[in-house]
């Protein structure tokens, strides 16, 4: 397992029951995985019951764990090359077979994939681009991507994937407007990409999806100096320190993690 979200483990538990099979996945993402609670935990802005219909067949116990950057796992008697991909969800790993494929997860989508997406699925957008600069520097024979593809070189993938990225951070901006609630710049976020069509009230599942990928758009532009937020009374309000979003500036998640952590 690469990760915990259930688009990647629905059904793990109940293919180990039927077939006896294995599961390995990195100590993280093993923990994510671990039951309902913990799982819910990656979709916490809709309720439990609400996301009931995704992750009631997602969570599982893996029968072994290992760390992000082990940098390689024995399981089932072979040796696979692990590559440690923050940033799209807690522990997200790549995996390397025998034979030099390297399947990436989600730390990179076929280009079918993302250029539908409305928002970037990223727990932190900045080590998601940190990740990017690292897989710039891998080689392998042939790569498998999310959720469909296979190349011989992702190069350029990558390269559209970086710009964008920071076309979508700058949409997220440029729907602020000074002192705004969390909750109106969502609203304009959400009107801006054509959630308040006639199409009705999205999936709970999507909803949740959605403010989370808001949230932690909002978190890169607060870190990275674009915006500074404030409370009145408990409510979060954002105000631009930036007036312009620099489509062309290159962030790199050590540059700045000094400040924070």
């Amino acid at each position: 397992t690469t990760h915990s979200h259930y688009d990647h483990t629905g059904n793990n538990t109940r293919f180990k029951e039927a077939y006896g099979c294995r599961i390995a996945a990195s100590v993280a993402a093993a923990g994510m995985g671990y039951d309902y609670v913990n799982y819910w935990l990656n979709y916490i802005y809709s309720s439990p019951k609400d996301m009931d219909s995704a992750i009631n067949t997602a969570f599982y116990r893996a029968d072994e764990v290992f760390w992000q950057d082990c940098g390689e796992f024995e399981f089932c008697g072979v040796k696979f090359g692990i590559l440690d991909l923050p940033g799209h969800a807690i522990g997200t790993v790549g995996v390397v077979t025998p034979d030099d494929v390297a399947y990436l997860s989600d730390a990179i989508c076929d280009y079918s994939v993302f250029r539908h997406a409305k928002s970037i699925a990223a727990l932190s957008v900045a080590e998601y681009m940190n990740t990017l600069k690292k897989l710039k520097r891998c080689v392998y024979d042939k790569y498998i991507v999310a959720h469909r593809g296979v190349y011989d070189d992702i190069a350029r993938l990558i390269e559209v994937y970086e710009e964008d990225i920071r076309r979508r951070m700058k949409e997220l901006f440029d729907c602020l407007r000074d002192d705004m609630s969390r909750e109106n710049w969502l609203f304009a976020f959400g009107e801006k990409l054509g959630f308040a069509s006639k199409s009705g009230r999205l999936s709970p599942v999507f909803e949740a999806i959605f403010e989370r990928n808001f949230n932690c758009g909002a978190d890169y532009l607060l870190d990275m100096g674009y915006v500074e937020q404030y409370r009145i009374n408990g409510v979060r309000y954002y105000k631009r320190i930036e007036q312009e979003y620099d489509l062309t500036e290159d962030v790199l998640w050590e540059l700045y993690q000094g400040s924070i952590f």
